[in-house]
């Protein structure tokens, strides 16, 4: 058995539960997206708006639910996180238009740059969670 290009790591739970089922849905999901570009190959247009619209669909209902999650308990670094979530979106339809132009890398680059910015971001930006919930005790975490 492969090892997957994402492993989960009790290190990236925030202690938000339905932040954490979500980081490990997606985390599936970029796992799936890595070994479709890597056996199957995406220089198919096809194949490439696919695999980019089921990232695109995941990332908007995890962001949304994230989102509705950090106005209703008035999470101080809301305009960061949607400022983040926004550059995203921004950077998968570059690499969209990238592809579109005729460059069949940009798949790969973009799984590459899935990998990366998912981590960092839990691991940066939603992980402060943690110490929010802990500080405001009040806030459900399930």
């Amino acid at each position: 058995m492969n090892t997957p290009f994402v492993v989960w790591r009790d290190e990236y739970r925030t202690g938000v539960g339905f932040v954490d089922e979500q980081h490990q849905r997606l985390v599936e999901v970029i796992n799936t997206a890595h070994t479709e570009v890597v056996s199957v190959g995406c220089d198919q247009e096809e194949s490439f708006r696919r695999l980019i619209k089921q990232v695109i669909d995941y990332m908007k209902y995890h962001f949304g639910s994230e989102e509705k999650w950090m106005i209703e308990y008035d999470y101080p670094d809301y305009p960061r996180q949607k400022q983040e979530h926004t550059a995203f979106v921004k950077r998968i339809l570059q690499d969209t238009a990238q592809f579109d132009s005729g460059d069949n890398r940009a798949a790969i680059r973009f799984i590459y740059f899935l990998r990366s910015w998912v981590l960092a971001h839990i691991v940066c930006e939603d992980a402060k969670f943690t110490d929010f919930c802990r500080e405001h005790p009040e806030v459900p975490v399930d």
